[in-house]
């Protein structure tokens, strides 16, 4: 088993949002792909299926980051979507 990625998954499923601020987190798998937190909770069985089995299917946890967005930001700030549903990722109200 991949300790590390393990760490990540759970880390990320407790905390799902940095604080202060509140800023969502986002797992970054090992081909770079960013997932937000509804994805990432969603899919928590294929990712830890991967984790388990030392195997990357493509659901392998690198790591995690925060995506920060300004409250003054448009929608074209957005700098990261969701490898799996497409959402902009930090979205913009």
């Amino acid at each position: 088993m991949n300790i590390k990625a393990r760490n990540i998954l759970v880390d990320l499923l407790r905390r799902p949002y940095a604080w202060p601020g509140g800023y969502e987190r986002i797992m970054v798998l090992h081909d770079g792909a960013c997932l937000c937190s509804t994805c990432y909770r969603k899919e928590a069985r294929r990712i830890m299926g991967d984790v388990r089995d030392a195997y990357d299917t493509g659901w392998l946890p690198a790591g995690s980051m925060i995506e920060a967005v300004s409250p003054d930001c448009t929608p074209d700030d957005c700098r990261s979507s969701c490898g799996h549903c497409g959402r902009a990722i930090g979205e913009c109200a």
